[in-house]
């Protein structure tokens, strides 16, 4: 039987002296106002693209757009 392991990798606080284009996953969530896991799901997922820089995903600014964005709740009904 297949096993998935999944492995977790602590995501330092973002240091700016090494970053130098693009945003580390908690700007990216900042900046589109959804959650970090939502950004790394989507990494992993493969819908937009991040370099892993030491301990640290960068993602570019033109992959910021493709970031999917949902409303926390669907439409709301009316009576």
């Amino acid at each position: 039987m297949l096993q998935l392991r999944t492995e977790r990798r602590r995501i330092m606080p973002p240091t700016r002296k090494n970053v130098t284009m693009g945003y580390t996953i908690r700007e990216a969530a900042e900046l589109r106002g959804i959650h970090t896991d939502t950004v790394r799901r989507q990494i992993r997922r493969g819908e937009i693209l991040a370099e892993l820089k030491g301990n640290l995903y960068i993602i570019p600014p033109l992959e910021l757009k493709k970031i999917k964005v949902r409303p926390a709740h669907g439409p709301k009904k009316t009576a």
